[in-house]
Parts: C-alpha cells; sequence; structure tokens
C-alpha cells in the first residue's frame, strides 16, 4: 500500500501508483454515512464485545448457515452471550427477528442485513 504521504516525507514512490490504490477518485456522498456506521460499530465493540471478551468465553460457539448467504451465531461468555444475525446477499431461508438487538441494519427479510445482541 502506497504511502499517503509520500509528498509530504519526499519518498520515491510513484504518484500514479498512489492515485490507482485510492478506492475512489473524489470523496464519495456516502461517507459521512459510512463514518457515523463506522463510529456506532466501534462504540458497540468497546462497550458491549470487549467486556464479553474480557470477562472469558466459556462454551464453544454455535454457528449455522440459514440460508444460501445468511448465517446466525452465538458465542456464550463468562458475563453474557452475543449473537448476531447476517444476510450477505440472499435472504435466510425464514426470516429472522431480534427485537432486543443493539445494533440492525435493515431486517431480517432484506439479502443485506445485519442485527447484533449482547445479553448479560
Amino acid at each position: 500500500m502506497p504511502n499517503p504521504n509520500f509528498q509530504t516525507w519526499g519518498c520515491s514512490i510513484d504518484p500514479e501508483t498512489f492515485a490507482a490504490s485510492r478506492p475512489f477518485a473524489a470523496p464519495i456522498t456516502e461517507a459521512e454515512d459510512w463514518l457515523t456506521l463506522t463510529r456506532l460499530l466501534l462504540g458497540f465493540r468497546h462497550d458491549k464485545v470487549v467486556p464479553l471478551l474480557k470477562s472469558g468465553q466459556c462454551a464453544a460457539a454455535h454457528v449455522r448457515k440459514t440460508g444460501p448467504s445468511a448465517l446466525f451465531a452465538r458465542w456464550p461468555f463468562q458475563a453474557g452471550q452475543l449473537t448476531i444475525r447476517v444476510n450477505l446477499g440472499a435472504p435466510p431461508d425464514t426470516a429472522w427477528r431480534m427485537p432486543n438487538a443493539q445494533i440492525r441494519l435493515n431486517d431480517g427479510t432484506a439479502p443485506w442485513a445485519f442485527a447484533a445482541e449482547v445479553h448479560r
């Protein structure tokens, strides 16, 4: 990956190589939405998932495929459990609901959806 500071630091990286490595030539209109989502997910990880990880896992994870591109997973920890459902391009065989999810992107019938909840 090219160093974005090549001009500042006087590095010899070809500017064309750096330009070609950028995913977008100009800022995308959804950039603020992506930043908001990233902050939300990082906050959930910090506030909910990290304390579970620190408590120690108490049993094996349970993961099952619920459709051609859909998964359910549950991780038990000493301080609670983390449950996620995700649809990655196709809805599950049976629509899911997670009414207590702390994070939800779309609902269980959408082809692209994600939900996560932590129970203590």
